[in-house]
C-alpha cells in the first residue's frame, strides 16, 4: 500500500478533528490547516504530487477556500 495523504483545511476546531479522524481510516497521514493561508503553505512546502485529495472549507478566516483554491491551482 502506497502512502497516502490529504489536507484538510477548516478552521472549525470539531470539525477538523471529526473530519481528520475519518480521513485516517482511508489515508496514512492527514494534514490539518486552520485557514487557507495554512493550507496554500503546506502545498507550496511539499512536492507537488505529496497530496493525494485537498480538502478546504469555503468559509475560512485569512484566506476562504476558493481563493486557496485558486492559489494551489496557479501553484501546480
Amino acid at each position: 500500500m502506497s502512502n497516502q495523504r490529504c489536507l484538510l483545511a477548516n478552521d472549525q476546531d470539531f470539525l477538523l478533528t471529526i473530519f481528520g479522524y475519518s480521513l485516517q481510516k482511508h489515508f496514512n497521514e492527514v494534514y490539518k490547516a486552520v485557514d487557507g493561508e495554512k493550507a496554500l503553505q503546506a502545498v507550496k512546502g511539499n512536492p507537488i504530487d505529496h497530496f493525494d485529495l485537498i480538502i478546504l472549507d469555503v468559509n475560512m478566516p485569512i484566506m476562504d477556500g476558493k481563493e486557496a483554491c485558486t492559489k494551489i491551482l496557479e501553484h501546480f
